[in-house]
């Protein structure tokens, strides 16, 4: 599920994770959605939109997913919120599995509005 709303002048999205959906899934499904990327290149892409970098290049996606636990959320000494940026995003991870993109710029690559 997808809300946005209006803060600062930007735009910032939520992205809540379904039951069965990993942390890392989540970021790259949600940051694609919001940027109107593909998630994984193809050697072109269509429509002017751009592939998205892999998310390794940000963070690594298996500690991601470890730091929540395997079940995702709720273990002992998880985190509160993890804030880390990619493809443009400020992205804030919540132990309510909420993912937040706030945007920060521009993403390379990213055709002008």
């Amino acid at each position: 599920m997808e809300t946005s709303d209006q803060r600062r002048g930007e735009t910032a999205t939520v992205y809540e994770l379904a039951d069965d959906e990993s942390i890392s899934t989540g970021v790259v499904t949600a940051v694609a959605t919001a940027a109107d990327a593909e998630m994984v290149p193809t050697g072109g892409t269509a429509g002017g939109t751009t592939a998205l970098d892999p998310l390794y290049t940000a963070v690594d996606p298996d500690a991601l997913d470890a730091l929540f636990g395997s079940d995702g959320f709720g273990t002992a000494g998880t985190p509160d919120r993890v804030t880390f940026t990619y493809h443009g995003y400020e992205i804030t991870i919540t132990g309510d599995r909420r993912i937040g993109l706030e945007r920060l710029e521009r993403a390379a690559g990213e055709p002008a509005e």
